[in-house]
C-alpha cells in the first residue's frame, strides 16, 4: 500500500506540474498578445498625432503661400526704386508693419521678409518664437539665400517652395517674386 501513495503522489505532482506550466503558459500568451495589442495601438495613435500635425502644417503653409501670393497679385509692396531718404524710409516702415501684422496670424511661420533685390533693401517681421530658434546671424543669410535661390530661377522665375540650411538648420522658404521685389 506504501507503494500506491507514493505513485499516487507522483500522479497528483506531475499533474500540478503540469497545470501550473500550462496556465504559465496561457498567462505568458496572453502577455505577449496584450503587449502587442497596446503596441498597435500606440504606433496607431502615434500615427494620427502624425497626420494631424503634418495637415495643419500642410493649411499653414497653404495659408502662408495664398497671403504672399495676395501680396504679388495685388501689388501690395511698391518698389524702392528711385525714393529720396525720407520717403525711403517711410515706405520701408509700412512694409515693415504690414509684414508684422500679417505673421501674427501665420502658424509656423517663423519671419516674413520683403527684399528689393535690384535697390539691395530689405525689410522683415519675426514671430516671437523664433527670436528662440533664430540667431541674429541666421537672420543676416536670409537675403543672401533668397537671392541665390532668385538666381538659380531667373530662367523660370516663379512662386514656390525651396528647402535650403541656413547654420545646419533646414529651413523651408516660400519665394514670390516679380519686378525686382521677393517676398
Amino acid at each position: 500500500m506504501k507503494h500506491k501513495n507514493y505513485s499516487l503522489i507522483k500522479v497528483l505532482q506531475g499533474l500540478y506540474v503540469s497545470i501550473t506550466l500550462l496556465l504559465l503558459g496561457i498567462l505568458f500568451i496572453y502577455t505577449f498578445y496584450s503587449l502587442g495589442t497596446v503596441r498597435s495601438q500606440y504606433k496607431s495613435a502615434q500615427q494620427q498625432t502624425m497626420n494631424l500635425y503634418i495637415s495643419d502644417v500642410d493649411e499653414s503653409l497653404k495659408k502662408i503661400s495664398s497671403v504672399l501670393m495676395s501680396y504679388y497679385l495685388q501689388n501690395t509692396f511698391n518698389s524702392l526704386t528711385g525714393l529720396n531718404e525720407s520717403q525711403l524710409f517711410f515706405e520701408k516702415q509700412q512694409i515693415q508693419q504690414q509684414l508684422s501684422t500679417s505673421i501674427l496670424f501665420l502658424n509656423y511661420c517663423e519671419g516674413l521678409f520683403y527684399y528689393d533685390y535690384i535697390n539691395q533693401e530689405y525689410c522683415y517681421a519675426y514671430s516671437s518664437e523664433s527670436q528662440r530658434t533664430q540667431t541674429y546671424d541666421t537672420r543676416l543669410k536670409i537675403p543672401e539665400t533668397a537671392m541665390t535661390l532668385i538666381e538659380q530661377e531667373v530662367s523660370g522665375a516663379r512662386a514656390g517652395w525651396y528647402v535650403t540650411a541656413l547654420e545646419d538648420i533646414p529651413y523651408i522658404f516660400y519665394l514670390q517674386w516679380g519686378d525686382g521685389i521677393c517676398i
